[in-house]
């Protein structure tokens, strides 16, 4: 049950990444667009305070959707032992001095 609910908590999180994606590769040009207006008068500073605290949000989302991914896919390579889904260093072999 432990590997199913990794999995699941790994697919949500892919699943998000995939939606968040548009939004994120637009994130720079969106900030740039949202400075200008401010910048020229077009909005107010709260407005522009708003609309930096918004995309700080998608941002946020973004990482963590990125963290949730990647600790239930080192989750489940500990658990299965296998390098394919995170890779792990191997602490068992010996290194040569």
């Amino acid at each position: 049950s432990w590997l199913h609910n990794e999995l699941a908590t790994g697919q949500g999180a892919a699943q998000t990444l995939a939606e968040l994606m548009p939004e994120l590769a637009g994130l720079p040009r969106t900030r740039e667009a949202l400075t200008q207006q401010f910048a020229l008068g077009a909005i107010s500073y709260l407005v522009f305070l708003d609309g930096q605290a918004r995309l700080d949000g998608v941002e946020l989302q973004g990482v963590e959707a990125r963290q949730a991914l990647l600790r239930s896919r080192l989750s489940m390579a500990l658990l299965l032992e296998h390098e394919s889904l995170f890779p792990i260093p191997s602490f068992n072999s010996e290194v040569e001095p």
